[in-house]
């Protein structure tokens, strides 16, 4: 059996650019997706607003303009929801968690299923996933046409693999949580650790392995640091809790509904 979960909010903003008819367009390829798999099942996972990491950080996504754009992808992933209940698509929300957290937990529990998983998304924060085996990684379902009898047809395209992570990050899909913690995300308005960008962070990771394994022994690694970099990375991991909850996906919610 296979389960695809697909994040509503990230492929509704790539299919407005691609040729809009967005609310339709997400349903028809969930739809024309679950025809490539026998006894496939297909989730469409939605954002809730607000989270608990707005709770955790107020200001989590706050630099996120509104726009005329944003209203029109906004308005189409509503009015998605009924066209997929009606079309046999299974819609999860869950309230006080993302799409991502969503998707994880759909990930994990179908995994433990022994079920092969199929994720649509183009969030960053999805790669620890490819640890584990079974699962896959798209950016996007592109349409092939359509069949008068099963309606859409669809391909799965831009598949993401831990090698081409590693080819362009120079880090390992287990080392994301801390590269992202120490580089920050815009996007999102977290900060990470000051003045450590990508390439500082790779050297702390290619070097410790993991922040768990410098701070472990950090009476002894701190001594390879100047005074001014030991009192950054000190501040840092009184906030590196924080940061990691900020980054990392729950993968316990009860969303499995086949």
């Amino acid at each position: 059996m296979t389960t695809i979960a697909i994040d509503v909010s990230n492929f509704a903003y790539k299919q407005m650019v691609a040729d809009g008819n967005t609310a339709t367009a997400i349903v028809q390829k969930a739809r024309g997706a679950i025809t490539h798999f026998r006894d496939a099942h297909a989730y469409l996972c939605y954002d809730s607003k607000p989270t608990f990491r707005h709770e955790l950080f107020p200001d989590y996504k706050g630099k996120r303009k509104p726009s005329e754009f944003k209203k029109q992808v906004d308005d189409a992933i509503e009015e998605s929801k009924p066209i997929a209940v009606a079309a046999g698509v299974h819609v999860i929300e869950h309230e006080g968690y993302e799409a991502d957290d969503v998707m994880a937990s759909i990930a994990r529990q179908s995994r433990l299923r022994n079920e092969k998983v199929m994720l649509v998304s183009a969030d960053k924060d999805m790669y620890p996933l490819l640890m584990y085996d079974g699962i896959r990684l798209f950016n996007f379902i592109a349409s092939q046409g359509w069949d008068s009898m099963l309606g859409m047809k669809v391909k799965f395209v831009d598949e993401v693999f831990e090698s081409a992570i590693y080819k362009k990050y120079k880090v390992e899909c287990w080392q994301w949580l801390d590269y992202r913690c120490m580089t920050g995300d815009t996007s999102d308005n977290i900060a990470g650790l000051a003045g450590y960008g990508p390439v500082k962070a790779r050297l702390i990771l290619d070097t410790f392995e993991s922040l768990d394994q410098m701070f472990a022994d950090w009476e002894t690694n701190k001594l390879g640091f100047s005074d001014i970099e030991r009192f950054k990375f000190e501040k840092f991991r009184d906030d590196l809790p924080r940061l990691r909850e900020l980054f990392r996906m729950v993968d316990n919610l009860d969303v499995l509904r086949h």
